[in-house]
């Protein structure tokens, strides 16, 4: 539900054919995966105009587009956004890529911005503040052009803001990429009221491997089972039907020790399938889970 392709191959130049890169054709091909949900992601969106954040956005999809094609097309790409930046000013620019299947909107990044305050935000009113005008403006576009609204990386008060535009619409909320607040308490994880909201609206709630999130000791890559603890906990709490993978590979996670990138999944589910997950809930969670949500995305023509 959300791997950092775009960001590494439009600013970090990594190539599908790259021997070190995380999500290089090869693991793809070994980890059995066949989509990605994939962010078109602008560095310092935030400080720059609308109109070139728009003309990255479109850049980042081009460049993914060009690599997938050299490589024979390893993968399904779903296109996504962490951080609407680029259409603060004007929300119906959205309408283009939606039309073109993007399908999860996040409003904001690390940081807050002129939509809407972040979790990872450190100054505390900043983080504090919820939705904006033009955030919801956003978003209100993004659910009447066929899209989902991704809560990763939104404080509390964004995220409630969200679930009440998304829950309005009766729209499905999903966390693309997150850990478990009771687990690691963060402010960027999500807690359990949060959760079961997103499962009530028919959503998911994607787990990644990034240490920051999923840890057990700070500072220290996390272990494969520090990440089986989150995915039980998320199971636990939203239900079966209701979780999914994040991932965050190529953006700069710290991974798990054991973790050779996208090829690492048949382990995750091996150790899953000892913890007492049945096979059911695995095929749930690998895939059935994510491909449910977004068939709801009215560009994929699914």
């Amino acid at each position: 539900m959300h791997a950092d392709l775009g960001v590494a191959v439009h600013a970090g130049h990594a190539t599908l054919d790259d021997s070190t890169f995380a999500l290089n054709a090869d693991r793809l091909r070994r980890g059995g995966v066949r989509t990605l949900v994939v962010p078109l992601f602008a560095l310092d969106a935030s400080e720059r105009a609308p109109s070139d954040v728009r003309l990255d956005y479109a850049a980042v999809r081009a460049e993914v587009e060009a690599e997938l094609s050299c490589a024979g097309h390893p993968v399904e790409i779903v296109y996504a956004f962490e951080g609407a930046d680029g259409f603060v000013d004007r929300p119906e620019a959205l309408d283009a890529f939606a039309s073109e299947g993007a399908c999860l909107l996040g409003v904001m990044h690390r940081r807050s911005n002129a939509l809407g305050g972040a979790s990872q935000e450190p100054d505390h009113e900043q983080r504090a503040r919820g939705l904006s005008d033009a955030g919801r403006a956003v978003a209100e576009r993004a659910l009447a052009d066929g899209m989902l609204l991704d809560v990763a990386h939104a404080s509390d008060a964004t995220f409630d803001d969200l679930a009440a535009v998304a829950e309005a619409h009766g729209s499905p909320l999903v966390d693309s990429h997150t850990g478990m607040r009771a687990l690691l308490a963060i402010d960027r994880n999500l807690d359990d009221a949060r959760a079961r909201r997103i499962a009530s609206s028919g959503g998911v709630v994607a787990i990644d491997v990034h240490g920051g999130h999923v840890g057990s000791v700070p500072g220290e890559p996390p272990s494969i089972d520090d990440v089986v603890a989150h995915v039980l906990h998320a199971l636990a709490v939203a239900g079966a039907e209701h979780v999914a993978l994040g991932s965050d590979f190529g953006g700069g996670i710290v991974a798990p020790t054991e973790a050779d990138g996208a090829a690492w999944w048949p382990v995750l589910a091996a150790r899953l399938r000892l913890r007492g997950v049945d096979e059911g809930s695995l095929a749930a969670l690998f895939s059935g889970n994510a491909r449910r949500v977004l068939a709801r995305c009215r560009g994929l023509h699914r």
